[in-house]
C-alpha cells in the first residue's frame, strides 16, 4: 500500500493547483478507499464564519477522486450529489471515501466530511468515468 500512496501522492497531490495550495493531506489509502485531511485557514470560511460549502464539496470530490484512481485509472467526475449536515467549525476536517460500486467504465464512491470531534458534517455520493484503465 505504500507503493500506491506513494505514487498517487507524487503524480497528483504534489502537483501545483487546488489540492497542494489548500494543504490537503493524504491520512491513508487502500483499494477503494481514501481519508484526506485540511487545516482550516480563514480564506475557507465563509462570510458566516462557518467552512464555505464550496470546500466542503471540495474535500469529498477529492478523497473520492482519490479512491477511485486506486483501480490504477485516471477519473473525472461526471455527477455528484451533497447533504450538508451540520457547520463545519473545527480547525481541521478530514474526508473518507469508500467505493460503493465499480464498473468496468463507471463507479460509484461515496465520502463522509467529519471535524475534529468526529461529528458528520456532510455526505456525498459521485459518480466517476474511468479515462483510462492503465496505470497512471
Amino acid at each position: 500500500m505504500q507503493d500506491l500512496k506513494n505514487k498517487i501522492e507524487t503524480e497528483f497531490l504534489d502537483k501545483e493547483g487546488f489540492i497542494k495550495s489548500n494543504n490537503i493531506v493524504l491520512e491513508e489509502i487502500s483499494i477503494n478507499y481514501a481519508k484526506i485531511s485540511m487545516e482550516i485557514e480563514t480564506k475557507h470560511l465563509n462570510p458566516s464564519g462557518i467552512v464555505h460549502g464550496g470546500i466542503i464539496f471540495s474535500l469529498a470530490d477529492t478523497v473520492m477522486g482519490i479512491a477511485a484512481r486506486t483501480n490504477m485509472s485516471n477519473v473525472v467526475t461526471v455527477n455528484a450529489q451533497i447533504d450538508f449536515l451540520r457547520p463545519g467549525k473545527t480547525k481541521k476536517l478530514y474526508a473518507t471515501a469508500n467505493n460503493l460500486r465499480v464498473g468496468h467504465s463507471f463507479a460509484v464512491y461515496q465520502a463522509e466530511i467529519t471535524d475534529e470531534d468526529n461529528k458528520l458534517i456532510s455526505t456525498c455520493t459521485a459518480t466517476f468515468y474511468f479515462i483510462n484503465k492503465t496505470e497512471f
